[in-house]
C-alpha cells in the first residue's frame, strides 16, 4: 500500500475503526471537545475518492488496514509506518484574475447540476417533476433552500438540516456548499461573511458524526477537491469549465456532490457582489 496525501484537518491520533464503505474507511478519535459528539473523523480512502481536509488518500487494498495512528510526519497502519509524502492544502487559494465571465459560470453550472439528483431537483420547474421518491425530497428541501435564497439564513438552515437519507443528508451537504460557497465569496472579493457563516454553522449542528465533522471543515473554509476545483472553475473559468466542474462534482457519492454544489450555487447567487473589485 503507498500512502499519497493526508488532509491537513487530519488530527494526530490514535483512531479506532467506525465504519467501512465503498473505496473508504472512517476512523474516530475520541476527544474532550463539544460539538462533535466528543469524537473527529478521519477517513483513509482510495485515491480515486480524492483529496480531502479529513481524507487520507492511499493507492491500494484497504482491507489491510485496521487500525490508525497519525503522527506528525507518518501514519501508521496496522505494523506498517508510512511517512506522509504531503499534505493536502484545503483552503480555497485563487491565483490570478477573476473570469468575466462568472455570471455565464453560474448559469452553466445550474444547467449541469440540474441533470442530477437529490437536490438538482431544487434546479427545476417543480411542476416539470413526475411524482417520485426524489420528488418527494425535492419538495421537503424546498422550504428550506427558498429561505436561504431569500436571506433568511437560520430559518432556511434548520428547515435543510438533517433532510434527506444516506451517510450524510442531501439537507446537511446542501448547507455544507452554501458555507463554501460563502467563503468562495471571501476568498475573491474580500467580504466579511463570518456572521452569516456563524448563522448557519449554528443552526445546521448535527448528531451526526459525519456531517458535523464536513460542516465544520466547510465553515472554516476548508474544501475538498472537487469542491476547490468547481469553486476555481465558477470564480476563473468559463462557462465549460464550468459545466465539467459541476459533472465531476456529481460523481462524489449518491447525491453528496450534487448537493453539495446546489449549496455553492446558492451561495453565491445570493451573495455574489455586483461590480465589486476582486482582491487578487
Amino acid at each position: 500500500m503507498t500512502l499519497l496525501s493526508v488532509g491537513d484537518r487530519v488530527a494526530p491520533g490514535r483512531y479506532r475503526p467506525f465504519s467501512r464503505f465503498s473505496g473508504a474507511l472512517a476512523f474516530v478519535r475520541e476527544v474532550h471537545r463539544a460539538g462533535l459528539g466528543g469524537a473527529v473523523l478521519a477517513c483513509v480512502v482510495r485515491e480515486e475518492k480524492g483529496e480531502g481536509p479529513l481524507n487520507i488518500v492511499v493507492r491500494g487494498d484497504l482491507a489491510a488496514v485496521l487500525s490508525l495512528e497519525v503522527r506528525p510526519d507518518a501514519v501508521l497502519f496496522g505494523r506498517r509506518l508510512l511517512p506522509i509524502p504531503r499534505r493536502f492544502d484545503s483552503a480555497l487559494r485563487l491565483a490570478g484574475p477573476l473570469s468575466g465571465s462568472i455570471r455565464e459560470n453560474l448559469a452553466a453550472f445550474r444547467g449541469a447540476l440540474s441533470e442530477g439528483e437529490g437536490a438538482a431537483l431544487l434546479l427545476r420547474p417543480a411542476r416539470a417533476l413526475p411524482p417520485s421518491f426524489q420528488a418527494e425530497l425535492a419538495a421537503s428541501l424546498r422550504e428550506g433552500y427558498d429561505k436561504l435564497l431569500s436571506g433568511d439564513l437560520p430559518g432556511g438552515a434548520k428547515a435543510l438540516k438533517g433532510r434527506g437519507q444516506g451517510l450524510t443528508p442531501s439537507g446537511d451537504d446542501l448547507l455544507a456548499g452554501f458555507l463554501l460557497g460563502l467563503r468562495a465569496v471571501e476568498a475573491a472579493f474580500g467580504a466579511d461573511l463570518a456572521a452569516e457563516r456563524r448563522v448557519v454553522r449554528r443552526a445546521a449542528r448535527s448528531r451526526s458524526l459525519f456531517s458535523e465533522s464536513f460542516l465544520r471543515c466547510a465553515a472554516e473554509g476548508r474544501f475538498f477537491e472537487g469542491a476547490q476545483a468547481a469553486a476555481r472553475a465558477l470564480l476563473q473559468g468559463n462557462p465549460g469549465q464550468a459545466r465539467e466542474a459541476a459533472k465531476r462534482l456529481s460523481t462524489f457519492g449518491a447525491s453528496s456532490g450534487t448537493d453539495l454544489g446546489v449549496g455553492l450555487l446558492a451561495a453565491l447567487e445570493l451573495r455574489l457582489p455586483a461590480g465589486q473589485e476582486c482582491t487578487l
